[in-house]
């Protein structure tokens, strides 16, 4: 029985959930009440640093509430894990955006995907005529199937060092995230192992094509 316990407290511990960014300001006594039984991380899809390039996905977001929203989290002790969807047109300054971004609001955890119109979808049909390949297995998130604005190449090396210097080790150090990442002397060496290799796997992408 006491093992049971001990597990429940664990999992209440390493509480996560996504929610609803409008939900999140809307209902802040509803966060409080998460944060005492010890949420500690609740994913928002924040989307994009400039909402207006979301009018083409026909999703209206609001710069002001997004920032709230994660203001209201950290204000709890939870972390807010952002997501971000990286534009076919973007520029350099854009992936530079959007690290600014999370710097401003003190965000360390992302989830960072390529705009991808996935089958059957009303953007797949919209798009269909530009998509520069047919091959589903891309159409991970990860691979551009639209045309970039950058050089392919350049492209996926922007996308990999916005991941680096978002998961840095040094920058954890600095945020604190309350879901800190294993940064213990036994574990510092398997975690840059594997941001490396990450790193390694998303800026050579672009062969995959």
């Amino acid at each position: 029985m006491r093992v049971g316990i001990r597990s429940a407290v664990r999992l209440i511990r390493h509480l996560r959930l996504g929610a609803d960014i409008n939900a999140v300001v809307r209902y802040r006594d509803l966060v409080e009440r998460w944060a005492e039984i010890r949420l500690r991380q609740v994913f928002l899809g924040l989307k994009a640093v400039e909402v207006h390039k979301l009018r083409s996905l026909n999703k209206r977001m609001d710069a002001r509430t997004n920032e709230e929203a994660v203001a209201i989290l950290k204000a709890n002790g939870i972390d807010p894990f952002a997501g971000f969807i990286v534009f076919p047109d973007f520029a350099a300054q854009d992936f530079e955006r959007i690290y600014e971004y999370m710097e401003r609001l003190g965000i360390y955890y992302a989830e960072i995907t390529v705009l991808t119109p996935a089958p059957g979808s009303d953007l797949y049909w919209e798009s269909r005529e530009k998509l520069t390949t047919e091959h589903y297995e891309l159409f991970d998130y990860m691979h551009p199937v639209l045309p970039t604005r950058l050089e392919e190449r350049e492209f996926f090396k922007r996308l990999a060092r916005l991941y680096w210097r978002s998961y840095s080790p040094l920058r954890a150090l600095r945020l604190r995230p309350r879901t800190g990442p294993p940064l213990a002397p036994r574990h510092v060496a398997r975690t840059l192992l594997i941001a490396v290799k990450n790193y390694r796997a998303i800026r050579n992408a672009y062969k995959a094509k």
